[in-house]
């Protein structure tokens, strides 16, 4: 791929394949996934007994953890594949930092959330909210195409 002109070839197309196949965000299926994943933790806060709240809620996290980890390695083998190479750099940077600025604004939510609301329930709209993001950005992967 040249610098100034952005071309697909067989190696691009597969590797877009891959981040489709293993980004939970980019179909419905996947977005019923990461429900799927978020809301057994918050009914399991509400009906469960504490011991095995616990345990759903730990599972639950995990699977989730790893399928994050899975799409933003296939995220960021994209990005360095698009970018020209004098600009991989500052791209990266600019997503990393963008990234990380959105962390602390989420936790002071969530911190406002967990103090008026029950656990149950904030987590319950987490799964609805992420529900909602993964099919807005199914859009966007699609366009990828």
């Amino acid at each position: 791929m040249s610098a100034g002109k952005l071309t697909w070839g067989r190696r691009d197309w597969l590797g877009l394949m891959v981040l489709f196949l293993s980004s939970i965000a980019a179909d419905v299926i996947g977005a019923l996934l990461a429900v799927k994943g978020i809301l057994p933790m918050g009914l399991s806060l509400a009906l469960a007994p504490a011991s095995a709240g616990y345990v759903v809620v730990a599972v639950c996290s995990f699977m989730l953890m790893v399928l994050s980890t899975l799409f933003s390695v296939q995220m960021m083998a994209f990005v360095q594949s698009q970018t020209p190479g004098e600009l991989v750099g500052k791209v990266i940077s600019c997503l990393l930092a963008l990234s990380m600025c959105a962390q602390p604004i989420g936790q002071a939510m969530y911190g406002v959330l967990f103090e008026q609301c029950p656990a149950w329930l904030v987590v319950c709209g987490a799964s609805g909210v992420s529900a909602l993001v993964a099919l807005a950005s199914r859009a966007a992967f699609r366009s990828l195409r």
